[in-house]
């Protein structure tokens, strides 16, 4: 009896060693493929999603090197149990044989091998891309384009300094209206090439500032942590703000104001860096240089030139505006010394005999250049924040080869990001804020939409009855459609 113990335990010794070794060559072979394998995955694949997928695949053999370790340390203990259990117990000598317990061992190999593989698998499989509502435009017909989109790609988070934002409230700027209809076209379809959250040139999501909640952050953010409330402005060739979540470099990101809610909040990074580009930059008026200065804001209602008429009264400027009458008074709260009705049919006969203004804001456009410069001094300036064409929009196909080419260079070899475009800048946020919670500036709500009324808001902001700014509110319980009383949220 003792003689058939001692072969039944040097056949289980045998087979112990028989499994150590082909565990052992199973960790090289892994070990040689991961290597070679991940020369390969270097050397030919470079874009921001195989390489997500080649550190998923690289943790994965890691996760299968560590399981088989595990593995080979369990059998080794495994099987020297059992060699003790066998040579101490008689309970088993009449039950036991050669090929039952070959059978158990193997069954143990295979059964462990197959829950490894299951394990891993459900341990490392992708999962399906989440999808995310956004107002974008499906083609570059204008407004009639613009639609709530329910199945848009969630954006993530591809270079070191960028920002995910989930979206509570962003607003509607007229450059969205220009965009609907091929604004940018050109430059945005080069740009897209080096952005992984742009699938093709349609649709484009529409918004240019927000509000939300910092989500996740590249490695190289410092400026925020996760929970943070801020705001944001992007321009106008970038991915719109109008969804439930964007991605957006740190540079324009800055924390909101603390006195300030989400909607309110919404309204004022776009328009607030335009308004201050124009007033500080351009116009060079200081807490010095603007005291007395004669200031007109032409269509002082829109959503920049109430912001314009409020940093001009905080810079100490005497100020005109023309604007919609029935929001006259209002303007006269912000600042203005002076309110002329665009209805008034007589208004440039009545600005005329005005002593000549030494700076003009216009915020209507081309069509009324010559009209400010009527009404500018000789020493004056007549500073326009309306968005000029942009000559590549009109490039053909020689010079958008051309241009194609440039933009390669500039942007994809040298990482240039400005493009003639208004000046957008963490600094300028953080200065727009502290005006805020200083009670120097307020952002003036029009309206207050749904995401599925986002047809509805867009006419309306391309309507004469706007003013301000228009916000879509993208936080829980949106579903009520638009606030309609015109209010100043401070």
């Amino acid at each position: 009896m003792d003689e058939a113990w001692n072969q039944l335990s040097s056949k289980l010794e045998a087979l112990q060693a028989l499994l150590l070794v082909a565990i052992q060559s199973g960790q090289t072979t892994l070990t040689a493929i991961a290597d070679q394998g991940h020369g390969y995955v270097v050397d030919i694949l470079a874009s921001p999603r195989i390489i997500k997928t080649q550190e998923l695949a690289s943790n994965a053999i890691t996760s299968l090197l560590d399981a088989l370790d595990h593995a080979q340390q369990f059998s080794s203990q495994y099987i020297s149990s059992i060699i003790v259990l066998c040579s101490n117990s008689q309970l088993f000598h009449n039950k036991l044989s050669r090929s039952t317990i070959c059978a158990g061992c193997v069954g143990l190999v295979i059964g462990s091998g197959i829950g490894l593989i299951i394990g891993l698998n459900l341990k490392v499989a992708l999962q399906p891309a989440s999808s995310m509502r956004a107002v974008a435009a499906t083609n570059f017909s204008g407004i009639d384009a613009v639609a709530l989109l329910e199945d848009v790609f969630t954006p993530t988070i591809s270079a070191p300094d960028e920002v995910l934002i989930h979206v509570r409230a962003a607003s509607i700027d007229t450059v969205d209206i220009m965009i609907a209809g091929g604004y940018a076209r050109t430059l945005r379809k080069q740009l897209n090439k080096y952005n992984s959250n742009v699938s093709g040139e349609l649709p484009v999501i529409l918004g240019r500032d927000c509000s939300g909640i910092v989500m996740e952050m590249g490695h190289e953010v410092r400026k925020f942590d996760i929970g943070d409330e801020v705001w944001a402005a992007v321009p106008p060739w970038a991915p719109g703000t109008l969804a439930e979540f964007v991605v957006v470099k740190q540079h324009f990101v800055s924390r909101k104001p603390k006195c300030l809610g989400f909607e309110g909040s919404a309204t004022l990074p776009y328009s607030g860096c335009i308004a201050w580009h124009a007033v500080v930059n351009k116009a060079g008026l200081s807490g010095k240089s603007g005291q007395g200065k004669r200031v007109l804001v032409h269509c002082g209602s829109s959503s920049i030139g109430v912001l314009i008429v409020q940093l001009c009264r905080y810079f100490g400027a005497h100020i005109t505006v023309t604007s919609v009458g029935r929001v006259s008074s209002f303007m006269a709260e912000l600042g203005a010394d002076e309110v002329l009705p665009l209805e008034v049919p007589d208004i440039e006969k009545q600005l005329a005999k005005m002593e000549k203004f030494s700076v003009i804001f216009n915020t209507a456009g081309s069509v009324a250049h010559q009209f400010c410069l009527q009404l500018c001094s000789s020493d004056g300036m007549v500073i326009s924040t309306v968005n000029s064409p942009l000559p590549s929009d009109s490039f053909g196909i020689f010079l958008g080869s051309l241009y194609s080419i440039w933009i390669r260079i500039t942007h994809g070899i040298f990482g240039c990001n400005s493009w003639n475009s208004v000046t957008i800048s963490h600094s300028v946020l953080e200065e727009l804020s502290l005006l805020v919670d200083r009670g120097h500036l307020r952002p003036v709500v029009d309206r207050v939409f749904s995401p599925q009324h986002a047809d509805q808001a867009i006419h309306y902001v391309d309507s004469l009855l706007a003013f301000g700014k228009t916000v879509i509110r993208f936080s829980h319980g949106d579903g009520s459609g638009a606030s309609t009383k015109s209010e100043a949220v401070g």
